[in-house]
């Protein structure tokens, strides 16, 4: 049986691609915007910046509402500095990459059949 998934990932970045929603990266069927900040940030004193950002999350969804795709509940989230993606979390101000608590307990666990 033929895996679709890919393709269909690939529509959806095509579509967001044209109208500007951009950059977007995929894997087979995960798929993640990654936005910057606005130069626009709110000061809230000594350090602290509260961050926004011109794409909403809502209107790349809403553009591909039409199409019927479902969406996976446990995938995607808001815009923020960090992002779940393929098992880890990826933290760009701190420049590093964390193995999700998550995926440590799969391939750590005895069924697994390691």
């Amino acid at each position: 049986m033929a895996r679709l998934q890919g393709e269909v990932a690939g529509t959806i970045l095509c579509i967001w691609k044209t109208s500007h929603i951009k950059p977007a990266k995929k894997w087979v069927d995960y798929i993640s915007i990654f936005q910057f900040p606005s130069p626009q940030c709110l000061f809230l004193g000594h350090f602290f910046f509260y961050l926004t950002y011109h794409l909403l999350l809502r209107k790349a969804k809403n553009l591909i509402t039409p199409l019927g795709i479902p969406e996976h509940q446990e995938k995607g989230q808001p815009f923020g500095d960090s992002v779940k993606y393929l098992g880890f979390i990826w933290d760009i101000p701190h420049n590093s990459v964390i193995l999700m608590t998550s995926k440590k307990h799969k391939y750590l666990s005895p069924e697994e059949g390691r």
